[in-house]
Parts: structure tokens; sequence; C-alpha cells
């Protein structure tokens, strides 16, 4: 007595393309979460940058009520944006004999969260800037 075949698939076979299938949709669905992590870390990224460079040349978002200006050696450190910045004015030179003008160089580095690059605090923009200011 011999078995004739009658058509279909062996189970070896269904298995095998489900197992096929579901490897390339497991493939596709790393694909897209990785591409929406290299989209937030882009946002993340120009949203700092443009943060870094309004606070190099505006101290006021980060400045306290009763301090109108940032003065020479300051510090501000505070979350702008939903991101950690830390502001500081270094190396004043004064330009004049009144104290008035004043060159500082201003280095502003935002992170990602609370805490500086030693506290493991991801840095996602830095900018430095050398500016002449006249204090009030």
């Amino acid at each position: 007595m011999t078995i004739k075949r009658t058509g279909g698939y062996t189970l070896i076979e269904v298995m095998t393309s489900v197992l096929l299938l579901s490897s390339g949709l497991l493939a596709a669905c790393i694909l897209i979460l990785y591409g929406i992590r290299i989209a937030q870390n882009t946002r993340d990224q120009a949203i700092g940058m443009a943060t870094a460079a309004s606070l190099a040349v505006d101290a006021k978002p980060q400045a306290t009520e009763d301090e109108t200006s940032m003065q020479p050696n300051a510090t501000g450190k505070g979350y702008i944006n939903g991101l950690w910045v830390e502001r500081r004015e270094q190396y004043p030179v004064q330009l004049d004999d009144q104290g008035k003008m004043w060159a500082v160089t201003i280095r502003v580095d935002v992170y990602a969260s609370q805490g500086s690059a030693s506290t493991g605090g991801k840095c996602l923009a830095s900018t430095i800037r050398r500016v002449i200011r006249q204090q009030p």
C-alpha cells in the first residue's frame, strides 16, 4: 500500500516559513525603534544647541529675580527647555578705567540630565564665546 500525497504543506515547511517571517518582522521592529531613538537624539541635540547659543548671548532666562545681569566670573545652573544647563563667565578683562566695559569668555554646556560630565550626564551641546559687555 502506497500513501498518496493530496497537496498542502508539511509541518516543517509551515514552521520554517513562520520562523522566517517572524525574524523579518523582528528585524523591521528593531530598525523602527533604532530610527526613533536616533530622531530623539537629534531633536535633543538641536534643542540643546539652540539653548546654548541663546544663553551665550543672554543670561536672563537663568538669572534670578534680584539679578539684572550676570557679573564677571558668574555661574548659572538650572533647567531650561527640559535640559540641564551650566553657564559660566570666565576670564574677565576690564577694558576701561570706570569698570563698565568688560571682555568675558562665556561657556555654556547643555546636558540631557542634571549634572556635568563628571557626574555622568550626557553633554548634548557646548559653546564658547568671547563677548564685550557694558555693565550698568
